[in-house]
């Protein structure tokens, strides 16, 4: 998992993994070093470290989880933080849902099942932490390592969101 202690150079780690495993998908724009520590920032958070794993095989970092509590069931129903509804916000890390929010492997080993082995995985990590529900969000359809992981673990699909284009002249 993620050593908190030595953040910087965990960020590095999964930037290369995240610029490298997902160059090919659809939509993807590469994230400059600096960009992508900013956003980790944010991240830290409210990111739980036992559930943003990496994989090695024979000491080479080769593959990534992240996964975030869903902080929205400890915000105010009501959307209002004053003048108590702040106090529900000390919980945040103490959720029953969560998202897995990416996931990478190398080219180089994919078509091996390590996908599956980082998703059951963060299964496991999720109930030892009393989360017992979770989504995986934003899989390409055309996607079928992920999309059959995800369903070997009894995951189904929830929404289908589509983008269509037209030209305009």
């Amino acid at each position: 998992q993620v050593d908190m202690k030595n953040v910087k150079k965990e960020i590095g780690v999964v930037h290369h993994l995240f610029t490298q495993a997902w160059e090919k998908n659809w939509g993807f724009n590469p994230i400059s070093a600096k960009e992508f520590e900013w956003i980790c920032e944010d991240i830290a958070a409210i990111a739980i470290p036992e559930l943003i794993v990496f994989m090695q095989i024979e000491g080479r970092d080769v593959g990534f989880v992240l996964t975030m509590p869903n902080i929205n069931e400890n915000l105010p129903k009501n959307g209002k933080l004053l003048p108590f509804g702040w106090m529900k916000m000390l919980r945040i890390k103490k959720t029953q849902h969560a998202r897995l929010y990416l996931l990478g492997i190398l080219k180089e080993y994919r078509r091996r099942g390590l996908e599956s082995v980082l998703m059951s995985e963060t299964v496991k990590r999720c109930n030892a932490l009393g989360i017992n529900s979770g989504e995986i969000g934003w899989t390409l359809e055309d996607n079928h390592l992920i999309n059959k992981s995800i369903e070997a673990m009894n995951g189904h699909v929830d929404r289908i969101y589509r983008i269509y284009g037209m030209r305009l002249d």
